[in-house]
């Protein structure tokens, strides 16, 4: 069966009428058309004009079919909006398969406008159909959540009835030109203040459409807030990092893996060598030396192998001068890195002039400890030859005076108090000689005079003491000296300070890696390295010893626990 109802039929009846196996009613006038439901199909003879508004509602009405003879009216009436045409001479059968085909058409335009209004309500922007004279025909119902109003409350009104005052000029103008576009889309970006009165920032994108002869606007309508509060912020952060920038020393830049310069910064003393505008949009490897740019990219791809900022220096002919400059780069992200070059020619300069102090007074004091090393051994050998002559010679003068007095026993008395006064004081005087230079060192070498030393602080101090001395071998005089200061002060140190209860001692003249290693370390009360620091004159004292030999001194302390100073001479002076 082709129909399920009725069909009313407006205007004269074609001859196929009666071939559509239903019953056949006529309508009036265009007025009396029927709403969905009210017949299976309308046909309307003649001119759709009449019931072009009944047409263009295919959602409220049924299927209609226009009888048309020719081609230009048939499409007519599709453009009308009818679902299909036919002429009024088809043959039957050809009205039955038109029949079908408006009726299938009216089927398939339900659900497509289902479909499209599904689209329509389900959108987060907010659309609006406007006719020529700007009057709001349709609102979706995003139109609440965007002003804070029902959509049915759009609905007749001028769509900028919620624009901003301030706003409100330059929307009409957009509103207009988008009218005169002929059909191009014209966007504008506004403030809108919603029910609530709060102001949001939207941007409409609009453009002009006709249907059936009408022209109406088609308007889709975003919050826009969180975009341009972010996109605010963003220029404020980018306009900081831009002050902060401009007030850096350095040459920043923002590069690609390859090479690529992004973003270029040069404070003045770099535009000669990195004039900004023969940099942008290259390849810095392009620009630069070419042993300048192997530098960059082998460091690029250490970063890009570890992910940690990387740093390294160079050297380059600026006007004539040789230049320092250390480059740092660290990764950004998105196959970018940041780079920033600093000029550290001053400070190498500074650098290189300190270093030279420091050795020249490491050298002088080096010189000023040989003076007085050589002082010391020169009024040792005095004190210890000519007072110790001296002494003697005084002592066998007693003692002759002795054997001519020798019936006198308060003489006797007398001169054995003074025999015995001139022993200790030659005995002074050699313990005097002995501390400005030991003989043994000059004599007997650094191991023996360790041995002498340690025995002697034993004696002095009652400490248990212990020497381990390894290797045989001969220490030049220098080092000798040296080391024997160090351990003496480290003695002292130790009977001063360290309430140990015992010492021991290890001296390495083995020669192994071409150094002399002596340690001494005490089971005493230990020292906290952080309290004592580094301007403790002994230790420095020591430390300046072996500095100056190019050698290192350590000092371990635990408290509680005793202390270690670790002493290392290499053989060969230090190269100035």
């Amino acid at each position: 069966m082709l129909l399920s109802g009725d069909v009313l039929w407006l205007g004269p009846r074609a001859p196929w009428a009666a071939a559509l196996d239903a019953a056949v009613h006529s309508c009036a006038a265009a007025a009396d058309l029927p709403a969905r439901g009210g017949a299976a199909l309308v046909v309307i003879a003649g001119d759709p004009a009449a019931a072009a508004d009944w047409l263009r509602r295919p959602r409220e009405r049924p299927p209609a079919l226009v009888v048309a003879d020719g081609d230009d009216a048939e499409e007519a009436a599709l453009q009308a909006g009818a679902d299909e045409a036919v002429s009024a001479s088809a043959p039957p059968e050809d009205a039955r398969r038109a029949v079908r085909r408006a009726l299938a058409r009216h089927a398939a335009a339900q659900d497509e406008t289902d479909v499209f209004r599904l689209m329509v309500e389900c959108a987060t922007d907010l659309l609006t159909l406007t006719d020529a004279d700007g009057r709001t025909l349709y609102a979706s119902p995003a139109a609440e959540e965007l002003t804070g109003a029902p959509a049915e409350d759009l609905v007749g009104r001028e769509p900028f009835a919620s624009v901003h005052p301030d706003d409100l000029d330059r929307v009409r103008r957009a509103y207009v030109g988008a009218v005169a576009a002929g059909g191009a889309p014209v966007a504008t970006q506004y403030r809108v203040r919603d029910a609530d009165g709060c102001v949001r920032v939207v941007e409409s994108v609009g453009r002009p459409a006709c249907a059936g002869g009408r022209t109406y606007g088609v308007v889709s309508t975003r919050d826009v807030t969180e975009r341009v509060e972010m996109e605010e912020r963003l220029r404020d952060s980018e306009a900081r990092y831009r002050a902060v920038v401009r007030a850096l020393p350095d040459v920043v830049s923002r590069l690609r893996h390859d090479g690529w310069v992004v973003d270029f910064h040069v404070p003045p003393v770099f535009e000669t060598e990195f004039p900004a505008e023969a940099m942008l949009g290259r390849r810095l490897q392009d620009v630069i030396q070419t042993d300048i740019a192997r530098k960059f990219a082998d460091n690029v791809g250490r970063l890009r192998e570890t992910g940690r900022v990387v740093s390294y220096d160079y050297e380059v002919e600026v006007m004539g001068e040789t230049r320092h400059r250390e480059v740092r780069l660290a990764p950004l992200g998105d196959g970018e890195v940041i780079s920033m070059i600093r000029d550290v020619t001053a400070l190498r300069q500074k650098t290189a002039a300190l270093q030279r102090s420091r050795t020249e007074l490491r050298a002088l004091a080096t010189h000023l400890q040989d003076v007085r090393e050589e002082e010391r051994a020169r009024l040792s050998r005095e004190v210890h030859d000519v007072l110790g002559q001296q002494l003697t010679a005084i002592r066998l003068g007693i003692g002759w005076f002795g054997r001519r007095l020798s019936d006198n026993a308060e003489a006797q008395a007398r001169l054995a108090e003074l025999r015995e006064t001139i022993d200790e004081t030659i005995g002074h005087v050699r313990q005097v000689a002995a501390d400005l230079r030991p003989g043994v060192l000059d004599d007997f070498g650094l191991a023996s005079a360790a041995e002498w030393q340690v025995e002697r602080f034993a004696a002095r101090t009652g400490l248990a003491t212990s020497l381990d001395v390894e290797g045989t071998a001969e220490v030049p005089t220098d080092v000798a000296t040296a080391a024997f200061r160090v351990l003496q002060e480290a003695l002292t140190n130790v009977a001063r300070h360290a309430d140990a209860r015992s010492v021991d001692v290890t001296l390495d003249v083995t020669l192994g890696g071409g150094a002399v290693r002596l340690t001494v370390a005490d089971d005493g009360r230990g020292f906290d390295g952080n309290a004592v620091g580094r301007r403790t004159l002994g230790l420095l004292g020591m430390r300046e010893r072996a500095g100056a030999l190019g050698g290192t001194l350590d000092v371990r302390g635990v408290p509680g626990r005793g202390t270690v100073v670790e002493c290392t001479l290499p053989l060969a002076p230090p190269r100035p």
